[in-house]
């Protein structure tokens, strides 16, 4: 899942640009740990013992790192992603706000300058 949320499949699901680009660094992360907990996973399942891989600790150290990915998430959400939210939203209303003005700046330029299907000739000095 943690793939598929990484690879822009977070599109199908999320909307809003903030919480996609949330949903996309929190998928890495997961990515990360759950890649390395299927590792040591491989290796006790396949009963190989290369540097002591095989042992049950690996695993057990797995399950503590997803949880601990699992609070610093929680964490995130409760305290810095509503910070986030809220300063990306009034760029967001500043940016509405910027556009109209532009939209005519750049519309008033154009009918000063007529286009024509020729190409202009050009005089020379």
């Amino acid at each position: 899942m943690s793939i598929v949320l990484y690879n822009d499949g977070a599109k199908r699901y999320v909307d809003h640009p903030l919480k996609r680009r949330t949903v996309r660094n929190g998928a890495g992360i997961a990515l990360i740990v759950f890649g390395v907990g299927l590792f040591f996973f491989g290796i006790r399942v396949l009963q190989i013992n290369p540097l002591t891989f095989g042992m049950r600790i690996w695993l057990w150290l797995s399950l503590a790192a997803v949880v601990v990915m699992a609070a610093m998430f929680a964490y995130y959400l409760r305290t810095r992603y509503p910070a986030a939210l809220q300063s990306y939203e009034e760029r967001r209303r500043k940016q509405q706000y910027l556009r109209p003005a532009l939209a005519t700046a750049s519309s008033a330029s154009r009918s000063v300058q007529p286009r024509t299907s020729r190409p202009m000739k050009r005089r020379r000095r």
